[in-house]
């Protein structure tokens, strides 16, 4: 299998990853209790949406003239710690997570981490510029989502440690 067959492959993996993806985090917002991870789901599954289209054109180009497209798609530099605490201005009140919150927040993390794996893999087997750049960027989209997964998974299970950590307060008392 030459190069540009392997591509054509690897992006037909990377879309049903991502097919996936958004399939799970849509799942995990309708089953979730907590109103913060359901809106933060619902972001990751729209995120997960872009993807599949930003892969689907650059496949789209290698299958149809067998080249890749003069330019990439490129990130929108999302900033994450923006969307969480976007969604965190909604919920003021701390709502107990539940046992199917936390075990959809650690698959959402295993996923995002299995993405982040397989496109960290594609970039190190990238023969041209181009092609490393469009990997690097999917490969950091992933890690930009686990890194919400991950600050969500700390808010649920302890908001007042996340509060100490996220927001740098000093809390003051006897000594």
């Amino acid at each position: 299998m030459d190069h540009l067959e392997y591509l054509k492959h690897s992006f037909k993996e990377a879309i049903k990853f991502e097919e996936y993806g958004r399939q799970f985090f849509l799942k995990a917002s309708k089953e979730t209790k907590n109103p913060m991870a359901k809106e933060i789901f619902e972001k990751l599954a729209e995120e997960e949406l872009k993807h599949i289209k930003r892969i689907k054109e650059v496949f789209d180009s290698l299958t149809k003239e067998n080249k890749w497209p003069e330019e990439t798609p490129k990130s929108e530099n999302l900033p994450w710690k923006h969307i969480f605490k976007e969604a965190m201005e909604h919920f003021k009140d701390i709502v107990k997570p539940n046992s199917s919150d936390t075990e959809a927040l650690q698959l959402g993390l295993d996923f995002e981490s299995k993405g982040y794996k397989f496109y960290d893999e594609m970039v190190k087997k990238s023969t041209t510029q181009i092609e490393k750049s469009f990997f690097e960027f999917l490969r950091d989209e992933e890690e930009g989502h686990y890194l919400i997964i991950t600050n969500l998974k700390k808010y649920i299970e302890n908001p007042i440690d996340w509060y100490g950590e996220e927001e740098h307060h000093i809390f003051e008392g006897d000594r």
